[in-house]
């Protein structure tokens, strides 16, 4: 993502000692991207997505955000002081106890998604699996990635 990004919106890469970019999302900014941009083909059934970050928030707030072309969630990753959740398409709805991740502190947060599980690292070690039958995500390529922003008016945004 540190390739598609400029500095817009109060959204812009900076580089941290000689660490990996850092995209900086302001609380009040949205970082949107075509899909079409990041993927080229399709996006893969089965697929690892991994994300490091920092945050002093302790409300629930959307970090990750794919949407189709109708607004629709085809994957979120949310966080809060307490629980990781994972929204995917067909109603699945995964919250993953887990505690300390808004301590101002860097975290590593992957998921591992295949055809017969869902499974969840937090600082590289598994916290989590879940079993589960995925038959695809049916994520396509023609909507949108969101980071950080709201969707609803009530939501706390991420920064």
């Amino acid at each position: 993502l540190s390739l598609q990004v400029s500095e817009r919106n109060n959204s812009f890469v900076t580089v941290e000692g000689s660490r990996c970019p850092v995209i900086r999302v302001g609380q009040y900014s949205t970082l949107t991207l075509p899909l079409q941009q990041i993927f080229s083909d399709r996006f893969a059934d089965e697929f690892s997505l991994l994300v490091q970050l920092r945050s002093l928030q302790r409300e629930e707030h959307s970090v990750f955000t794919m949407l189709s072309p109708d607004s629709r969630i085809m994957l979120q990753i949310r966080i809060s002081a307490y629980a990781i959740i994972f929204i995917g398409t067909q109603q699945r709805h995964y919250e993953f106890p887990v505690s300390g991740l808004c301590d101002g502190e860097w975290h590593r947060v992957a998921f591992s998604v295949s055809t017969t599980h869902l499974v969840l690292y937090v600082d590289c070690s598994q916290l989590e699996i879940v079993d589960w039958v995925n038959h695809g995500l049916e994520i396509g390529t023609d909507g949108l990635l969101m980071v950080g922003g709201i969707l609803e008016g009530f939501e706390t945004p991420f920064e």
